[in-house]
Formats: C-alpha cells, sequence, structure tokens
C-alpha cells in the first residue's frame, strides 16, 4: 500500500459505513451453465452484509451505450471485503435484488478503494 492508500481507504470506508445503505451482497458457489436450455443454476448462496451508497439511475453513457433507465450504479467500500464483487452477483437493497453487471475498480494508489457497480433490476 501507498501512503495515499494508507489516508484514502481508511476515509472512503467511513464515509461509506456512516452515510451509505445497509444492503445484503449475494454470491453463488458452484453456477453451471446448460447449453440446451440457455438456463444458468445458481450453487448455494452465500450473503455479505455490506454498506453502500443509494442507488443512482441517470442516463448515462458506459463503454459506448445509453444505460436504460432501469440500470443504475452504486458505490461500495472495498476495506475489509471477504469476497471480491464480480458481474452475474446479486445485490438486494430496500428488499428489491439487483444483479451486478460490471464492476468498475476505483483505485488511490496501488489499492482499490472502492468499487463502482452497474447495477440491474
Amino acid at each position: 500500500m501507498t501512503t495515499l492508500d494508507d489516508k484514502l481507504i481508511p476515509k472512503v470506508y467511513a464515509l461509506i459505513n456512516s452515510y451509505g445503505k445497509a444492503a445484503s451482497y449475494e454470491v453463488y458457489a458452484d453456477e453451471s451453465y446448460d447449453e440446451t436450455t440457455g438456463k444458468t443454476t445458481m450453487g448455494s448462496k452465500t450473503a455479505y452484509s455490506v454498506k453502500i451508497t443509494p442507488p443512482e439511475q441517470e442516463k448515462t453513457i458506459v463503454q459506448g451505450d445509453t444505460l436504460p433507465s432501469g440500470d443504475c450504479f452504486c458505490f461500495m467500500s472495498a476495506y475489509g471485503l471477504s469476497f471480491s464483487p464480480a458481474a452475474g452477483h446479486r445485490l438486494v437493497i430496500y428488499s428489491k435484488t439487483w444483479r451486478v453487471l460490471s464492476v468498475f475498480p476505483i483505485y488511490t494508489g496501488e489499492s482499490i478503494a472502492l468499487y463502482k457497480l452497474l447495477l440491474r433490476s
């Protein structure tokens, strides 16, 4: 970790932990895909309690495409996470389940300070 990491990562965590919204981040193990039916079967679920910034729905261009109105972004601190966020995971906020479409790590130096998550309901 760099000096900047040492200063900023705990501050990012403290801000999101103090002012963020409680959510449940769900990771599914042993996911399998059946090519004949086109269906994905989820394995066992592990849920983690996290704090996130409130999801924001906005018209944004990501990788050349305008996001549909049902998509949104939120931020989650990377400090102390025991999992790595990834596309395909689920995030439950206000009793509504969102699918993680993309994960954008944000670095403060050599380490990830927070993740920007692209979500779809």
